[in-house]
């Protein structure tokens, strides 16, 4: 099935990624890239989005996992339907990019982000995300709109 096929290119893709940042950037390294339009550096978070939680791994483990679950849960009714394409697709990146960060959550104790935007707003360019929170973010708007297509 092709939504599945999409779940594994996500995780694998991000995970592949995530392995070479943790072994080509040093912790305090920042590169430019794409005509100085991201910034590439390495930061280890516990917590969820924009740190949240960080004093509290186990719960931000056990939450993102109980969270994900429900979502998988959910996902597998929503194949049994026909059509709904767009949540589909929406679907599959929320779970592709949920399972890279779960795995790293429960095999090194945190995940592994990589990439800024290098923009004026200080605030944005101090956010460091990696691919599996893009398309985690995507995938939840393609599920809304999908959702509400009939």
């Amino acid at each position: 099935m092709v939504w599945i096929g999409i779940i594994a290119v996500i995780f694998l893709a991000d995970s592949v990624i995530k392995y070479f940042v943790e072994k080509k950037l040093s912790d305090k390294a920042v590169r430019e890239v794409a005509k100085d339009k991201i910034l590439l550096r390495k930061l280890h978070n516990t917590g969820m989005a924009c740190s949240l939680g960080e004093k509290y791994p186990k719960f931000v483990k056990a939450g993102s996992l109980a969270i994900w679950i429900s979502f998988l849960a959910g996902y597998i009714q929503l194949l049994r339907q026909p059509g709904q394409k767009l949540a589909k697709l929406g679907g599959a990146f929320v779970l592709g990019g949920g399972a890279s960060n779960i795995a790293d959550r429960f095999l090194k104790g945190y995940v592994t982000d990589y990439f800024s935007l290098n923009v004026k707003w200080e605030k944005l360019r101090r956010l460091v995300f990696n691919v599996s929170d893009f398309f985690i973010m995507a995938g939840a708007v393609f599920s809304v709109l999908g959702s509400r297509k009939k």
